[in-house]
């Protein structure tokens, strides 16, 4: 999985960045496709302009790449769909308070597990048809990405799907911080 990552979406050295409130992360030339996790300090979610989104070259909001969760931490993929314009920078909503940004290659996602949180992963699996659910109520909407045709598999809360062959890139993104459940059709 790692070297078809790497292959398809390239690799660079990981790197991290601080801030507090608004703040923009540029994206090196060789970091346009990737992962990034932010981690929030407390009470963030206070101010409903905390969120972080990922900005094209052409300095347009990318619908690929938003982390907007109550919760301490998220992960997203971006630049994994090849209809997007390439990925230029993460900005950072003013009411973020204190935020930490670890941007990584899309290589080392970790696989997709049976539950888990507001976050992107590497799925390796056959065509699946499954079921994403959440204890609580709120959104769950996932999308799967194989770096050559993009698909938006399952949108909301206890909806089917199928999943396609992998190897794919997979973003789970959440309302709430219920963590979601996958199972089969």
């Amino acid at each position: 999985m790692q070297a078809w990552a790497d292959e398809t979406f390239g690799a660079f050295e990981a790197f991290t960045v601080s801030g507090n409130g608004a703040g923009d992360v540029l994206l090196p030339d060789d970091a346009k496709s990737g992962f990034y996790t932010i981690s929030w300090g407390p009470n963030h979610w206070d101010n409903e302009r905390s969120g972080a989104q990922i900005i094209g070259e052409d300095d347009t909001r990318q619908p690929l790449g938003w982390a907007d969760f109550p919760g301490d931490t998220a992960s997203v993929a971006y630049g994994v769909d090849p209809l997007s314009d390439p990925a230029g920078s993460i900005r950072v909503g003013p009411g973020a308070g204190d935020w930490s940004i670890t941007v990584s290659p899309i290589s080392e996602l970790p696989a997709l597990p049976e539950t888990g949180g507001f976050n992107a992963y590497l799925y390796a699996g056959a065509d699946q048809p499954v079921v994403f659910s959440t204890t609580n109520s709120g959104r769950v909407s996932v999308q799967q990405f194989n770096g050559v045709d993009s698909t938006d598999s399952i949108l909301y809360q206890d909806a089917a799907g199928t999943f396609f062959a992998g190897p794919s890139v997979v973003n789970v993104q959440l309302e709430s911080v219920s963590p979601w459940t996958r199972s089969a059709n």
